[in-house]
């Protein structure tokens, strides 16, 4: 008796484990799917996501000597300050669109009750409303939404680029670090070059 149910309960874990996988694998395809189409279809000041990964990519050489790593800095530099640029235009667009947000409401809300008072209908409750009231700016939301997610984007690409700098940073410094050790070692320095090393006399 005790192993039936125990294989009863394989049985049903194994059916819910099988309905799961199938959830998380739709899940999956449309996920993907969507990608695929914000990557093409979902503009950015104009630009698609594909444009601006590639705009911003950085490629960085396995071992950038000096001279790489100042070329680099100065794309990076360049590529944070239009990054900065299109991240305040983003909050501004959004600070605007907050800021008529109320008004649009308010006014949508006062129609709605002066059109329930010209008809002599008695006005639903406050909540229903108010519901009505968004249903009415509707369009308004979705551009502050829209805007919202804009201006969290340049906010990535801002965090990334700033990452990207700091590590920048570090090889430089090891790449100093290592200029400054070998002109006293004379590591990679031909024969007939003389060097300032003069311990152990």
């Amino acid at each position: 008796m005790a192993e039936e149910k125990k294989e009863s309960k394989q049985k049903t874990a194994k059916k819910r484990a099988e309905e799961l996988m199938k959830t998380v694998r739709d899940g999956k395809l449309v996920a993907s799917v969507f990608g695929e189409a914000l990557e093409r279809q979902y503009l950015v000041h104009g630009k698609s996501m594909q444009y601006w990964r590639d705009h911003f990519k950085i490629a960085v050489p396995e071992d950038p000597d000096i001279a790489q790593c100042k070329m680099l800095a100065a794309k990076l530099m360049n590529l944070l300050h239009e990054a900065s640029f299109y991240y305040s235009a983003s909050e501004l667009q959004l600070d605007a669109l907050l800021s008529g947000q109320e008004t649009e409401y308010i006014n949508e809300f006062n129609k709605l009750t002066a059109e329930y008072k010209e008809k002599g209908k008695s006005l639903p409750s406050q909540k229903t409303l108010e519901t009505i009231a968004n249903n009415g700016i509707i369009d308004l939301k979705g551009a502050i939404y829209n805007a919202k997610m804009t201006k969290n984007f340049w906010k990535r690409v801002i965090a990334n680029l700033t990452e990207t700098r700091k590590l920048l940073e570090i090889v430089s410094d090891g790449n100093r670090t290592q200029s400054y050790l070998d002109r006293f070692t004379g590591t990679n320095l031909p024969e007939n070059v003389k060097t300032d090393k003069t311990y152990g006399k």
